[in-house]
């Protein structure tokens, strides 16, 4: 999954570049990260574990399931991100307009015309959930894995005729069965 990889890349960009570090190696610097590491994750060329994902989305103040699939706010809502908004906005239109920034797709990828309406608070929760678990057990895996894993729960469970606690429960047992490895194979955390 290559291409999951340097789409994350290119919205990694987006949020260090709108955040004000004019390159990979400043921010590399300012957080202490190895410059090659945070280069290949920009680059695609690495797969960002969930805790990345997280101490990234933390440092760089967006929301993890935007930087994981580009949908959804930036950056978490609230007093004083209405700038932190633009400014995420402002450089996607720079790089869109420099052919840089290709469109991204809808995670619902049944849909033939890749124009579906996706219901961001249950996609968002399914991403959550799903990080907050493997952070809490220091579990690790690739971006793409996640990513997988986020898509194919929610074109799972978004279509259940049933009420939203039972889809909440949908969602912890699914993340459940995850920790247990009959999804994914986990393993222990590597620190940055």
């Amino acid at each position: 999954m290559a291409n999951v990889d340097k789409e994350i890349g290119l919205r990694l960009k987006i949020a260090r570049k709108s955040a004000g570090y004019k390159t990979a190696l400043d921010f590399a610097n300012k957080m202490q990260i190895p410059k090659s590491t945070y280069s290949q994750h920009e680059n695609g060329k690495r797969s960002l574990t969930a805790e990345q994902i997280v101490y990234y989305s933390h440092k760089l103040d967006i929301e993890a399931s935007w930087l994981l699939t580009g949908l959804g706010h930036p950056c978490p809502l609230g007093e004083n991100k209405t700038e932190r908004k633009e400014e995420i906005e402002h450089e996607i239109m720079q790089l869109q307009e420099s052919n840089e920034l290709p469109h991204f797709k809808n995670p619902h990828i049944e849909i033939s015309d890749n124009s579906a309406v996706v219901n961001m608070e249950l996609f968002s929760k399914i991403i959550t959930s799903a990080i907050n678990a493997l952070t809490s057990k220091n579990l690790s895996i690739q971006a793409d894995e996640l990513v997988a894993f986020c898509i194919d729960a929610y074109n799972n469970i978004e279509f259940l005729v049933t009420s939203h606690d039972e889809k909440s429960k949908i969602i912890d047992l699914s993340v459940n069965s995850m920790l247990r490895g009959n999804h994914i194979i986990l393993k222990k955390t590597i620190n940055l």
